[in-house]
């Protein structure tokens, strides 16, 4: 009777580990596959939105360029206009000449206003994409402690578990 008892309770013994190994199992894939859903999805997020800064970037800048050279043409035709009507009454192929020297003048102002534009949008875009960084680092570091949050869980339900084989 006492032999069979024992055979009972290890035969018992033996389907419980069975099932806790299992469970254990089924929860180790369940976090791994929940894990994988939150990377997945923190990555699509950081992408999309360095997507979406860098377009708003791109047409702000190109908003504010078209805006200063509308404005910086209009400049230009009214100093051309102004120069052009004095010079041709005045002095004819002299103020031809001088209208062409103005013109250079103004051609390569405008050239270092385009070129400091250029320079003032690439220093914005690295600001943009520090500022990405900066973010998909802090997403990455997010991730990583709930990664070691899910560990520390795991742990824990391991610990669990075998305080209650030990139990039994």
């Amino acid at each position: 009777m006492t032999e069979a008892i024992e055979r009972e309770e290890t035969e018992a013994l033996r389907r419980i580990q069975g099932g806790f190994a299992e469970v254990e199992r089924k929860q180790v894939e369940q976090l791994e596959r929940i894990l994988q859903r939150a990377i997945t999805s923190y990555s699509d997020a950081a992408a999309q939105q360095f997507a979406d800064t860098v377009r708003g970037t791109r047409e702000a800048t190109a908003t504010r360029l078209s805006r200063e050279l509308d404005r910086s043409v209009q400049a230009f035709v009214r100093q051309a206009q102004t120069v052009l009507g004095e010079r041709l009454t005045q002095l004819g192929d002299a103020g031809a000449q001088r209208l062409e020297g103005r013109l250079t003048q103004v051609a390569e102002a405008l050239e270092r206003q385009r070129a400091e534009a250029i320079s003032a949008f690439e220093g914005r875009m690295a600001q943009a994409e520090q500022d990405l960084r900066r973010r998909l680092d802090g997403l990455a570091s997010d991730t990583e402690a709930e990664r070691a949050v899910l560990e520390a869980r795991l742990r824990e339900l391991a610990r669990k578990i075998d305080e209650a084989l030990a139990r039994t």
